[in-house]
Formats: structure tokens, C-alpha cells, sequence
């Protein structure tokens, strides 16, 4: 008990030290900029954007592109046409629908979902396996 007490003393009295020390007159600080973000090789933008515009895709995720952002989220990534991709808990499939139209035919997206998921998830997702050729469903 004494051990904690005396810990718990030397970190007020240090913090205390720290909050009595005046700024006044010193320069403000800078930050140092962000990291450059460097795009992947093989990343394909305007694929990346015909993926999205794809005609096929669900209204309801087309409704959630302005707040899911997912030509920032596909260029973060860095995947490229033909990559194979795991997409791990993907739920629903938002995401599933713009990889397997960008990676295209010679990609393959293995679809993720733990088993809990089928509980909110029932057969929402058969109508659009139907249209995925290279999307592969894993259970685990």
C-alpha cells in the first residue's frame, strides 16, 4: 500500500512541477506535416471510380458513399485490378461490391463474416453473390 501511495505522490508532484511552468513569451509550436501519402503501385483510380459508379450496386450503398468514402478507402489500401483480396468482417458487403468489380476477373475477394453475423445478416447477401464471379464467402 505504501509502495502505490508513494508512486501515486511522485506523479502529482511531478505533474504539478509541469502545470506551474509559464509559456508566456516562448514561440508557438509547430507541428510537424503528415506523413506523403504515396499511391501503391498498380492502383487504378479511374477503375476505382467506375467500380463505384457501377450501375449494379445497391442503392443503399450508394446512399452511404459520402460518409464511407470509398475511393480514399480503395487508394489507402492500395489494392490493385487481378490482387487477391481478404476483406475480413465484411458484414453486408458494401465493400465487397466495389472490390470484386475492381479487381475484376482475374482477382478474387475472400468474403469474411464470423457465424455470429448470420444472425443479423440472415440470406441478405444471397442476391448479390449471384452477381460476384471472383467473390469466395468464408465462415470463420
Amino acid at each position: 500500500m505504501s509502495r502505490i501511495f508513494i508512486a501515486t505522490s511522485v506523479s502529482l508532484l511531478a505533474l504539478t512541477a509541469c502545470a506551474s511552468q509559464s509559456t508566456e513569451g516562448l514561440p508557438p509550436a509547430e507541428a510537424p506535416p503528415p506523413p506523403v501519402f504515396e499511391q501503391a503501385a498498380g492502383f487504378d483510380a479511374a477503375a476505382v471510380e467506375a467500380a463505384i459508379a457501377n450501375a449494379d450496386r445497391p442503392e443503399t450503398d450508394v446512399e452511404r458513399d459520402e460518409l464511407r468514402k470509398p475511393g480514399d478507402v480503395m487508394a489507402f489500401i492500395g489494392v490493385a485490378p487481378g490482387d487477391t483480396v481478404l476483406e475480413m468482417e465484411a458484414g453486408g458487403g458494401y465493400f465487397t461490391e466495389i472490390l470484386s468489380a475492381y479487381v475484376g476477373n482475374e482477382g478474387t475477394v475472400y468474403m469474411q463474416n464470423p457465424a455470429a453475423f448470420d444472425a443479423f445478416l440472415g440470406d441478405s447477401l444471397e442476391p448479390r453473390f449471384a452477381r460476384w464471379e471472383n467473390v469466395e464467402y468464408v465462415k470463420a
